[in-house]
């Protein structure tokens, strides 16, 4: 960060991503690295990707096929401090 910059409130993610299974979890976190490198975990969600389109919907992957998933993560209030970092990562 070049400033410091307040972020507060609910937080989504959009992704687009493919799998090589029918059914998968992706794991959505946000994170904040200091100067010292430190990785300090602010938000994250978990989806199960058969409920891409809701739980009373539940529709399993074509594996390889590109979707959509829109993940709402917890809400937050944090400075990020000039000169840290954001990590954000989406494992599965």
């Amino acid at each position: 960060m070049e400033e410091n910059i307040v972020v507060a409130g609910e937080l989504s993610a959009e992704i687009y991503a493919a799998s090589s299974v029918m059914d998968t979890d992706w794991v959505v976190n946000l994170c904040v690295m200091d100067e010292t490198r430190k990785s300090i975990h602010l938000s994250n969600y978990i989806v199960r990707a058969k409920y891409r389109n809701g739980h009373d919907a539940p529709i399993l992957l074509e594996p390889g096929a590109i979707e959509k998933y829109y993940i709402y993560m917890q809400s937050i209030a944090y400075t990020f401090k000039k000169g840290s970092k954001i990590r954000f990562s989406i494992p599965s």
